[in-house]
């Protein structure tokens, strides 16, 4: 098992010295979860991990997951355990996440009503819902670079708002097609 989940016994010993610090504010019944990735697996799940970090970034609120979203969380790596024949929860959540990353366009439905139009004036929306990735080749996003750079020294966008690029840029594109 140690050789399967990479652990050797100097880091099993600092399992030992863990403390889990507990919620005094309130009396609730909570259970903490711990899951193990191997080496291969850890940079996928950062990945995501970072990609959520970054949505919520700034937030002064603290989430503390409903029961029945930690149920919801237990079938869905049930139902990807089985259906990719998998026995290890981190796999099965690597599975999750995998078929989440397919389908993040999904989340425009949040964002947009059924003529395509933003259902709020103000806040912002994962450009992940749109693009269908968090990421763009390394090529691509030179090219872009070059335009927000030429729009900020042409002064047509600001420093803070440099996603201001690619709304002038769908415009120009409405505008002439």
């Amino acid at each position: 098992m140690r050789i399967y989940s990479g652990l050797d016994d100097r880091q099993l010993e600092l399992l030992e010295q863990v403390e889990v610090g507990s919620l005094t504010e309130a009396n609730l019944n909570f259970q903490t979860i711990s899951m193990t990735f191997l080496p291969d697996e850890v940079e996928a799940v950062r990945e995501t991990w970072e990609a959520v970090k970054k949505e919520v970034a700034g937030s002064k609120e603290i989430w503390l997951a409903r029961w029945a979203d930690y149920d919801k969380t237990l079938d869905s790596l049930e139902a990807a355990s089985d259906s990719y024949n998998v026995r290890n929860t981190a796999t099965a959540l690597l599975v999750v996440l995998e078929v989440f990353s397919r389908h993040i366009t999904d989340l425009a439905e949040g964002w947009l009503d059924p003529d395509g139009e933003a259902k709020k004036a103000v806040g912002k929306v994962p450009v992940s819902s749109i693009f269908n990735s968090h990421k763009i080749s390394a090529k691509d996003g030179a090219k872009l670079q070059r335009v927000v750079n030429k729009m900020l020294s042409e002064k047509l966008i600001d420093n803070d708002d440099r996603w201001q690029a690619m709304v002038r840029l769908a415009e120009d594109y409405l505008e002439n097609n």
